[in-house]
């Protein structure tokens, strides 16, 4: 039982990340409706530009997640969380 023990607290700790980050997760997985008030305040404006996009809109709802990242254009400097999302 001991074993068991360490092992679901082992697991709590290693996971703590992703509990703590899960808004941020909910960011790239929902970007049109996710709610901007739910989102930092750093990127807020940015989230308000990128769901006003129709054709990004599109394409977010046409594309898998990861090649919808790839279609935001790296110089759009009104979309940073293309740099965020790893693409």
């Amino acid at each position: 039982m001991m074993l068991f023990s360490n092992l679901i607290q082992e697991f709590d700790s290693r996971f703590e990340d992703f509990r703590h980050n899960t808004a941020d997760f909910e960011l790239f997985a929902q970007s049109f409706t996710i709610s901007v008030d739910a989102v930092r305040d750093d990127l807020q404006m940015e989230l308000i530009a990128l769901q006003c996009d129709s054709e990004l809109k599109h394409k977010f709802t046409s594309l898998p997640l990861i090649d919808f990242y790839k279609c935001i254009p790296a110089n759009r400097e009104c979309y940073p969380l293309r740099e965020y999302s790893g693409n």
